[in-house]
């Protein structure tokens, strides 16, 4: 070693390809990993809120549904349903026409109503 530099012994051909091949992708050999056990853990995903879940109130929902605008019951959270549902009943809106435009049944709505108490 008269230069100073370490020269590796020769290895084989599928040895060199592999090196070869990490070096063109720009990867770095293992020597070069000395802080792979210093590396924070990653934060763990939050994981999605379901919609039923969600206490809070999608007001561009609930006033599209209120307006007729081809928003479904099931689209709404409970919470929504429910706003939605006394919203109509205190314009004056039936059972059947709140069901009819939320597609979904009169049990439902009345069930709804009964507990806003505006059955």
């Amino acid at each position: 070693m008269a230069s100073g530099r370490y020269h590796a012994p020769p290895l084989s051909r599928a040895a060199d390809a592999a090196q070869a091949h990490a070096a063109a992708q720009g990867w770095l050999s293992p020597l070069a990993w000395d802080d792979i056990e210093t590396d924070t853990d990653p934060t763990p995903p939050t994981p999605p809120v379901e919609p039923s879940q969600r206490d809070d109130i999608d007001e561009i929902a609930v006033e599209r549904a209120v307006a007729g605008d081809n928003i479904s019951y099931d689209d709404l959270t409970a919470v929504e349903q429910r706003e939605v549902v006394r919203r109509l009943s205190a314009r004056g809106s039936s059972i059947r026409d709140i069901a009819a435009q939320l597609g979904t049944t009169k049990r439902t709505v009345s069930r709804w109503r009964a507990a806003l108490g505006a059955a």
